[in-house]
Order: structure tokens, then sequence, then C-alpha cells
């Protein structure tokens, strides 16, 4: 392990770039073990974000990656931290609501690019696309979720079509990121079921 970051640390002094996209890919990997495993919520199914994920969690995820436990915890704990006062943002905010989907497009894009900040899970470029989709459904529809609930689908569907990860992210994770109701979530999902948007066969994995 120790030669590990002996690696690392010397790349920094040789090449910055590297540095950068090693400990970037570290990251990257500490939080899908994370999030397609391990819930983020206490009690399981709520929308509150842990502040500190317990140390058992942190020891296997540390193990399961082979990075160090304090380089993991710091990891995964900054970033429960920064996704529990976004989720708070999203919870407290009051949207001004609007309808017209250039704008509302544009809004929830830069909603899920900070998300996409915080906690690198999905492809974003196919998440936007996503949600470009969402909207024509929406609009064919008539029939518009709140702000959390868009969010929710877009990194729900995002992560389901993505064939990289045979583990999916938890449905309960999502919603917490996105402070979406699961009564919000599966009944805009059940009406895309309904209409054949989504198949009602896929699997929702309850992790640890």
């Amino acid at each position: 392990m120790a030669n590990t970051f002996t690696v690392i640390f010397k790349d920094k002094t040789a090449n910055p770039l590297s540095y950068n996209l090693c400990l970037k890919e570290i990251r990257t990997n500490i939080l899908n073990v994370l999030f397609r495993n391990f819930s983020i919520c206490f009690p399981r199914g709520s929308l509150n974000i842990l502040s500190t994920l317990p140390i058992q969690k942190i020891i296997t995820i540390s193990e399961k990656v082979s990075i160090s436990q304090p380089l993991t915890s710091n990891i995964i704990n900054k970033t429960l931290r920064n996704l529990y006062f976004y989720a708070s943002f999203l919870k407290s905010y009051k949207f001004p609501w609007e309808h017209r989907k250039p704008l509302l497009y544009n809004k929830l894009k830069v909603y899920l690019h900070k998300i996409y900040k915080i906690a690198p899970l999905f492809n974003y470029n196919r998440a936007k696309i996503n949600l470009n989709s969402l909207h024509v459904f929406f609009t064919k529809a008539n029939f518009w979720p709140t702000i959390s609930t868009q969010l929710a689908l877009t990194l729900y569907i995002t992560d389901l079509n993505d064939s990289h990860f045979k583990n999916k992210i938890l449905v309960e994770n999502i919603r917490a990121i996105t402070n979406c109701s699961a009564y919000a979530f599966y009944k805009t999902k059940n009406k895309m079921i309904e209409t054949g948007v989504l198949s009602k066969n896929e699997r929702d994995s309850r992790g640890i």
C-alpha cells in the first residue's frame, strides 16, 4: 500500500497532470463502490444523508479498491458532506416553476453538472441527452414532475443504461442525492412503465 502512494506522490512532482488523473480515478472508483453497494441514508430509505460513513464500511471499501483507509475515509466523508448540503439546497430552495422547455432544460443541466462534480458516478453527456428525452416524454404525457424528481429519473435512467457497471447505483442513494421522495420517484417511474418507456422487469438493488 505504501508503494502505491509513493508512486502517486512521485508522479505529482514529475508530472502534475498524471497525478491529478490518478487521484481522479481513485476517487471515482471509491465512490462507485460506495454508491452501488452501500446506502448513504440513515435510516434506510429516508432522504437523510449520513455525515460520515461507519468505519466498518470504510474498511470494506478500502480493501475492495486497495486504497488506504485514511484516503478512502477522506474522499467518502467529504463527498457525503457536500451531497448533504446540496440535497439541503434542493429541499429548501423555492424553485420558480418554469415549463418552457429550453429554460427548464438549461436549469436542470446546471444542477446535473453540480451533482456530477460532487459525485462523478454517471456519464454526464449521456445524462443531458436523457434529460432532453424525458422532457419530450413529459410534454407528450402532459405530466411535469418536480425538479428533484426529474433529476432523480435522469440519474436513474442514465445509470440503468450504462453497460460499464453491472451493479447499479442504489435507488435510495439516487433519491437522497436529489431529495426525491419515494412516492414521487415511483409514481413517475410507473407512469413511464405504463407507457412503455421503461421496462417493469429491471431490478432495484438494495445494497448494504
